[in-house]
């Protein structure tokens, strides 16, 4: 009798190299996708933060403007750092957490900034618009940085456009709460 030969390995399916590419096709296309699917959801989420940023410093500006004691101040004061007007625009900023409130005249002048260095200069931004009766929302640049912005007329007591206020809300925070958004996202696309 002749003796029995060794048992054969014998492989099931595809070769070993091409079962390797296929699964790394397959770990690419997956990963694309994730990437994709987290890209699409990430472009309509940054513009909402956009939005919310604007929304909040253009309220922000609003209600400082509604301050029927910051328009009287406007006319009766000179800009100073320690003058009404700055200390009140300082205690709306303070209790908002925006990055800056200015408070300007009909020229461009501030009378309020968070550098008071500032106060008495023209603001490095056009306020045409809000000074002609407008509301403006913007993600600018201006001294402090990029900041999402909200400007709105300044009106005395009989209406009349006497000035403007600008908010605006640090840029770089809303790009930061994007960006911590990311990981967890990439994990659920994961």
């Amino acid at each position: 009798m002749s003796p029995t030969p060794p048992a054969r390995r014998l492989r099931l399916g595809m070769p070993r190299r091409v079962f390797s590419q296929v699964l790394l096709m397959q770990v690419a296309i997956a990963a694309g996708v994730a990437v994709l699917a987290t890209g699409l959801f990430l472009a309509p989420l940054g513009k909402q933060l956009d939005n919310e940023a604007m929304n909040r410093a253009l309220a922000i500006a609003q209600t400082t403007a509604e301050q029927p004691q910051i328009a009287l101040d406007l006319q009766r004061t000179a800009p100073t750092a320690d003058g009404p007007v700055q200390k009140e625009a300082e205690r709306i900023r303070m209790a908002t957490h925006a990055e800056y409130i200015v408070v300007m005249d009909q020229h461009g002048v501030r009378w309020s900034h968070t550098n008071v260095r500032q106060i008495g200069q023209v603001v490095s931004t056009d306020p045409k618009e809000a000074l002609a009766g407008k509301q403006v929302r913007e993600i600018d640049s201006g001294t402090l940085g990029r900041s999402a912005r909200g400007k709105v007329p300044l009106r005395d007591a009989h209406g009349k456009i006497i000035g403007a206020v600008s908010v605006g809300i640090k840029y770089d925070g809303v790009r930061s709460e994007l960006i911590s958004a990311i990981p967890g996202l990439l994990a659920y696309a994961g």
